[in-house]
Protein backbone atom coordinates (compact mmCIF):
# COMPACT_ATOMS: atom_id res chain seq x y z
CA UNK A 1 0.00 0.00 0.00
CA UNK A 2 1.23 3.60 -0.55
CA UNK A 3 2.96 4.81 2.58
CA UNK A 4 4.57 8.02 3.70
CA UNK A 5 6.25 8.90 7.03
CA UNK A 6 3.19 10.82 8.29
CA UNK A 7 1.12 7.62 8.14
CA UNK A 8 3.17 6.25 11.05
CA UNK A 9 1.65 8.96 13.28
CA UNK A 10 -1.83 9.14 11.73
CA UNK A 11 -2.61 5.44 11.32
CA UNK A 12 -5.15 4.10 13.81
CA UNK A 13 -5.92 0.50 14.74
CA UNK A 14 -9.23 -0.95 15.86
CA UNK A 15 -9.42 -1.55 19.59
CA UNK A 16 -10.05 -5.14 20.65
CA UNK A 17 -13.12 -6.14 22.60
CA UNK A 18 -13.13 -7.17 26.27
CA UNK A 19 -9.44 -6.34 26.74
CA UNK A 20 -7.11 -3.41 26.03
CA UNK A 21 -4.74 -3.46 23.06
CA UNK A 22 -4.93 -3.63 19.28
CA UNK A 23 -5.57 -6.30 16.68
CA UNK A 24 -2.27 -8.15 16.21
CA UNK A 25 -2.87 -8.76 12.49
CA UNK A 26 -3.41 -5.06 11.80
CA UNK A 27 -0.27 -4.08 13.71
CA UNK A 28 1.79 -6.72 11.88
CA UNK A 29 0.44 -5.60 8.49
CA UNK A 30 1.29 -2.00 9.29
CA UNK A 31 4.83 -2.94 10.33
CA UNK A 32 5.19 -4.93 7.11
CA UNK A 33 4.23 -1.78 5.20
CA UNK A 34 6.90 0.18 7.07
CA UNK A 35 9.48 -2.49 6.25
CA UNK A 36 8.57 -2.47 2.54
CA UNK A 37 8.77 1.32 2.41
CA UNK A 38 12.20 1.36 4.06
CA UNK A 39 13.46 -1.30 1.67
CA UNK A 40 12.16 0.72 -1.29
CA UNK A 41 13.92 3.85 -0.09
CA UNK A 42 17.15 1.93 0.43
CA UNK A 43 16.87 0.46 -3.08
CA UNK A 44 16.30 3.94 -4.53
CA UNK A 45 19.38 5.20 -2.68
CA UNK A 46 21.44 2.37 -4.10
CA UNK A 47 20.14 3.09 -7.61
CA UNK A 48 20.95 6.77 -7.19
CA UNK A 49 24.41 5.85 -5.96
CA UNK A 50 24.98 3.68 -9.05
CA UNK A 51 23.81 6.48 -11.32
CA UNK A 52 26.12 8.96 -9.62
CA UNK A 53 28.95 6.43 -9.90
CA UNK A 54 28.33 6.22 -13.66
CA UNK A 55 28.35 10.00 -14.02
CA UNK A 56 31.56 10.32 -12.02
CA UNK A 57 33.56 8.06 -14.37
CA UNK A 58 36.10 10.17 -16.32
CA UNK A 59 35.25 10.45 -20.04
CA UNK A 60 37.84 8.96 -22.32
CA UNK A 61 39.45 11.16 -24.97
CA UNK A 62 40.21 10.05 -28.51
CA UNK A 63 44.00 9.76 -28.56
CA UNK A 64 46.45 10.13 -31.46
CA UNK A 65 45.81 11.27 -35.02
CA UNK A 66 43.76 9.25 -37.50
CA UNK A 67 45.17 11.08 -40.52
CA UNK A 68 45.79 14.53 -41.95
CA UNK A 69 43.80 17.24 -40.28
CA UNK A 70 41.53 19.20 -42.57
CA UNK A 71 41.70 22.96 -41.99
CA UNK A 72 38.68 24.49 -40.31
CA UNK A 73 36.79 26.58 -42.86
CA UNK A 74 33.29 26.79 -41.43
CA UNK A 75 34.23 29.27 -38.67
CA UNK A 76 37.13 31.67 -38.04
CA UNK A 77 39.57 30.82 -35.25
CA UNK A 78 38.42 32.10 -31.94
CA UNK A 79 40.65 34.45 -30.01
CA UNK A 80 39.38 33.61 -26.49
CA UNK A 81 41.18 31.31 -24.11
CA UNK A 82 38.71 28.49 -24.74
CA UNK A 83 39.16 28.89 -28.50
CA UNK A 84 42.96 28.71 -28.30
CA UNK A 85 42.85 25.62 -26.11
CA UNK A 86 40.57 23.81 -28.58
CA UNK A 87 42.00 24.89 -31.92
CA UNK A 88 45.70 24.74 -31.06
CA UNK A 89 45.71 21.57 -29.02
CA UNK A 90 43.90 19.55 -31.66
CA UNK A 91 41.75 17.15 -29.61
CA UNK A 92 38.05 16.77 -28.88
CA UNK A 93 36.80 14.87 -25.82
CA UNK A 94 34.99 11.70 -26.90
CA UNK A 95 32.51 12.09 -24.05
CA UNK A 96 31.51 15.63 -25.07
CA UNK A 97 31.99 18.80 -23.01
CA UNK A 98 32.57 18.55 -19.29
CA UNK A 99 29.39 18.22 -17.27
CA UNK A 100 28.43 21.36 -15.34
CA UNK A 101 29.00 21.36 -11.60
CA UNK A 102 25.31 22.05 -11.08
CA UNK A 103 24.46 18.47 -12.03
CA UNK A 104 26.58 17.15 -9.15
CA UNK A 105 24.89 19.57 -6.75
CA UNK A 106 21.48 18.49 -8.00
CA UNK A 107 22.37 14.83 -7.50
CA UNK A 108 23.63 15.59 -3.98
CA UNK A 109 20.45 17.47 -3.07
CA UNK A 110 18.26 14.66 -4.39
CA UNK A 111 20.28 12.11 -2.41
CA UNK A 112 19.96 14.23 0.74
CA UNK A 113 16.18 14.41 0.31
CA UNK A 114 15.93 10.63 -0.13
CA UNK A 115 18.10 9.97 2.89
CA UNK A 116 16.20 12.43 5.10
CA UNK A 117 12.87 10.85 4.11
CA UNK A 118 14.16 7.36 4.95
CA UNK A 119 15.60 8.54 8.28
CA UNK A 120 12.27 10.17 9.14
CA UNK A 121 10.47 6.92 8.35
CA UNK A 122 12.89 4.96 10.56
CA UNK A 123 12.47 7.42 13.44
CA UNK A 124 8.69 7.26 13.06
CA UNK A 125 8.81 3.47 13.17
CA UNK A 126 10.93 3.65 16.31
CA UNK A 127 8.46 6.05 17.94
CA UNK A 128 5.54 3.77 17.07
CA UNK A 129 7.41 0.74 18.45
CA UNK A 130 8.08 2.49 21.76
CA UNK A 131 4.42 3.50 21.94
CA UNK A 132 3.29 -0.12 21.52
CA UNK A 133 5.86 -1.27 24.09
CA UNK A 134 4.51 1.21 26.64
CA UNK A 135 0.99 -0.02 25.89
CA UNK A 136 2.08 -3.62 26.50
CA UNK A 137 3.72 -2.62 29.77
CA UNK A 138 0.53 -0.90 30.91
CA UNK A 139 -1.42 -4.05 30.10
CA UNK A 140 1.07 -6.11 32.09
CA UNK A 141 0.68 -3.73 35.04
CA UNK A 142 -3.10 -4.08 34.85
CA UNK A 143 -2.78 -7.88 34.76
CA UNK A 144 -0.56 -7.83 37.83
CA UNK A 145 -3.07 -5.56 39.62
CA UNK A 146 -5.86 -8.00 38.73
CA UNK A 147 -3.75 -10.83 40.11
CA UNK A 148 -3.32 -8.94 43.39
CA UNK A 149 -7.07 -8.42 43.61
CA UNK A 150 -7.63 -12.15 43.11
CA UNK A 151 -5.12 -12.93 45.84
CA UNK A 152 -6.88 -10.53 48.21
CA UNK A 153 -10.23 -12.14 47.45
CA UNK A 154 -8.85 -15.62 48.05
CA UNK A 155 -7.26 -14.43 51.28
CA UNK A 156 -10.65 -13.12 52.40
CA UNK A 157 -12.27 -16.46 51.62
CA UNK A 158 -9.53 -18.28 53.49
CA UNK A 159 -9.97 -16.02 56.51
CA UNK A 160 -13.71 -16.62 56.51
CA UNK A 161 -13.14 -20.36 56.30
CA UNK A 162 -10.73 -20.18 59.22
CA UNK A 163 -13.28 -18.33 61.30
CA UNK A 164 -15.96 -20.91 60.52
CA UNK A 165 -13.62 -23.76 61.35
CA UNK A 166 -12.55 -22.10 64.61
CA UNK A 167 -16.16 -21.69 65.68
CA UNK A 168 -16.56 -25.44 65.42
CA UNK A 169 -19.72 -25.15 63.34
CA UNK A 170 -19.95 -26.95 60.07
CA UNK A 171 -16.33 -27.97 60.14
CA UNK A 172 -16.64 -30.20 57.12
CA UNK A 173 -18.14 -27.42 55.02
CA UNK A 174 -15.42 -25.06 56.15
CA UNK A 175 -12.79 -27.57 55.06
CA UNK A 176 -14.43 -27.90 51.67
CA UNK A 177 -14.67 -24.14 51.40
CA UNK A 178 -11.01 -23.82 52.26
CA UNK A 179 -10.06 -26.44 49.67
CA UNK A 180 -12.21 -24.71 47.04
CA UNK A 181 -10.66 -21.37 47.89
CA UNK A 182 -7.19 -22.86 47.60
CA UNK A 183 -8.01 -24.37 44.21
CA UNK A 184 -9.45 -21.06 43.04
CA UNK A 185 -6.35 -19.28 44.26
CA UNK A 186 -4.02 -21.70 42.50
CA UNK A 187 -5.96 -21.51 39.23
CA UNK A 188 -6.11 -17.73 39.17
CA UNK A 189 -2.48 -17.33 40.15
CA UNK A 190 -1.34 -19.81 37.51
CA UNK A 191 -3.47 -18.22 34.78
CA UNK A 192 -2.34 -14.69 35.65
CA UNK A 193 1.32 -15.65 35.84
CA UNK A 194 1.13 -17.55 32.57
CA UNK A 195 -0.57 -14.63 30.83
CA UNK A 196 1.96 -12.13 32.19
CA UNK A 197 4.88 -14.37 31.21
CA UNK A 198 3.54 -14.88 27.68
CA UNK A 199 2.87 -11.16 27.24
CA UNK A 200 6.34 -10.24 28.48
CA UNK A 201 8.00 -12.70 26.11
CA UNK A 202 5.98 -11.36 23.20
CA UNK A 203 6.89 -7.76 24.04
CA UNK A 204 10.59 -8.59 24.34
CA UNK A 205 10.50 -10.47 21.04
CA UNK A 206 8.79 -7.62 19.18
CA UNK A 207 11.11 -5.06 20.76
CA UNK A 208 14.20 -6.98 19.64
CA UNK A 209 12.84 -7.30 16.10
CA UNK A 210 11.97 -3.61 15.85
CA UNK A 211 15.31 -2.49 17.26
CA UNK A 212 17.13 -4.73 14.76
CA UNK A 213 15.08 -3.34 11.86
CA UNK A 214 15.78 0.23 12.91
CA UNK A 215 19.50 -0.46 13.38
CA UNK A 216 19.76 -2.11 9.95
CA UNK A 217 17.91 0.75 8.26
CA UNK A 218 20.12 3.38 9.89
CA UNK A 219 23.28 1.49 8.99
CA UNK A 220 22.26 1.24 5.34
CA UNK A 221 21.28 4.90 5.29
CA UNK A 222 24.64 5.94 6.73
CA UNK A 223 26.52 3.86 4.15
CA UNK A 224 24.44 5.26 1.28
CA UNK A 225 24.89 8.81 2.52
CA UNK A 226 28.68 8.47 2.78
CA UNK A 227 28.98 6.85 -0.65
CA UNK A 228 26.76 9.40 -2.39
CA UNK A 229 28.54 12.36 -0.86
CA UNK A 230 31.95 10.94 -1.77
CA UNK A 231 30.91 10.32 -5.38
CA UNK A 232 29.37 13.76 -5.70
CA UNK A 233 32.53 15.44 -4.37
CA UNK A 234 34.73 13.45 -6.75
CA UNK A 235 32.51 14.36 -9.69
CA UNK A 236 32.52 18.06 -8.80
CA UNK A 237 36.33 18.08 -8.42
CA UNK A 238 36.78 16.37 -11.78
CA UNK A 239 34.43 18.81 -13.53
CA UNK A 240 36.25 21.80 -12.03
CA UNK A 241 39.63 20.41 -13.16
CA UNK A 242 38.34 19.92 -16.72
CA UNK A 243 37.04 23.49 -16.88
CA UNK A 244 40.38 24.84 -15.63
CA UNK A 245 42.29 22.83 -18.21
CA UNK A 246 40.10 23.90 -21.12
CA UNK A 247 40.22 27.53 -20.04
CA UNK A 248 44.04 27.67 -19.75
CA UNK A 249 46.28 28.70 -22.70
CA UNK A 250 47.94 25.77 -24.52
CA UNK A 251 51.46 26.91 -23.60
CA UNK A 252 50.49 26.74 -19.91
CA UNK A 253 49.11 23.22 -20.32
CA UNK A 254 52.18 21.98 -22.24
CA UNK A 255 54.10 20.88 -19.15
CA UNK A 256 51.15 19.47 -17.23
CA UNK A 257 50.46 15.70 -17.04
CA UNK A 258 47.91 14.56 -19.58
CA UNK A 259 45.54 11.66 -20.01
CA UNK A 260 45.56 9.13 -22.84
CA UNK A 261 44.55 11.72 -25.45
CA UNK A 262 46.76 14.52 -24.21
CA UNK A 263 44.22 16.13 -21.85
CA UNK A 264 44.94 16.38 -18.17
CA UNK A 265 42.69 14.12 -16.12
CA UNK A 266 42.14 13.59 -12.43
CA UNK A 267 41.12 9.99 -13.10
CA UNK A 268 44.37 8.74 -14.72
Amino acid sequence: MPLNPDDLFEHEFDETRLRPGYEKSQVNDFLDGVQVELRRLIAENESLRDRLHGQSEAPEFAGGWEGPVEPITHAPPTTGSMGRATADDGFVPAGGPAAPAGSAEQVRQEADQRIMAAMHAAESAEFDAHHRIEQARREQTEAEAALERVKERVAGLTSAADRVEAAGDEGAQAGELLAAAQRLHDEHVWAAEESARSREQHVERRLAELEQRIADARERLAESDAMLRSRADEFAAWAAEQRRFLAAPPERNAGQPRGRSGASSLWG
